[in-house]
């Protein structure tokens, strides 16, 4: 989106902001004119008349009546829904020796996956039995959890036969027993030599 359609863009709750404030600004001048009405009559009557006491008594509800509309109603306190959190990885690549990708998953609105086997008792997440080291895969064999906006890695099985590397380095990390590491848009997961590049 453009910035010049950002500017003419203006969502619903802005309307709806910018509607309550004319509003406002109705309900205070019909509060001032009616004050303004009340002295006049006060000032123009010279006798206390019936009249004038009926004309008092219209312009002052009418007054109060806008006046009270402009004290804020109580709300009871909801809880805000907690805003989305999109991470900047969308994906999951199994990448055959040469860098191609043999298979991709789509990480987008999950939270938590599986990788490991499919096995007939039981489905993963990520399945990589198609794998060249499918032998040295565990059924599950690794966890990855969405916080906070990132993704994590951490072993199920000790050793975990998992190591990563950052896409700004060159070294292979082994990953260590029960402490998840935090995943980056273009690292290399190993998985007992399965690369899985994080997209």
């Amino acid at each position: 989106m453009g910035t010049q359609e950002k500017d003419l863009y203006i969502s619903l709750e802005e309307q709806e902001i910018r509607r309550i404030k004319r509003l406002k600004a109705v309900d205070i001048s019909i509060v001032l004119l009616a004050v303004a009405i009340c002295g006049f009559i006060l000032a123009y009557y010279q006798t206390y008349e019936m009249q004038q006491y009926v004309l008092l008594g219209v312009f002052a509800c009418i007054g109060l009546y806008y006046a009270i509309r402009l004290i804020p109603a109580k709300q009871e306190e909801t809880p805000a829904a907690a805003p989305e959190i999109k991470s900047i990885i969308s994906g999951i690549a199994m990448l055959n020796e040469h860098g191609v990708h043999m298979k991709e998953w789509n990480l987008e609105g999950l939270v938590s996956l599986i990788i490991g086997k499919n096995t007939k008792n039981k489905e993963v997440d990520i399945d990589l039995s198609d794998s060249a080291y499918d032998a040295l895969i565990h059924e599950e064999h690794a966890l990855m959890n969405f916080a906070a906006g990132n993704w994590y890695l951490e072993g199920l099985h000790k050793p975990a036969g998992i190591s990563i590397k950052k896409i700004n380095d060159t070294t292979r990390y082994r990953l260590t027993d029960n402490k998840p590491c935090k995943l980056d848009r273009g690292d290399i997961v190993y998985i007992a030599n399965t690369r899985l590049l994080i997209k």
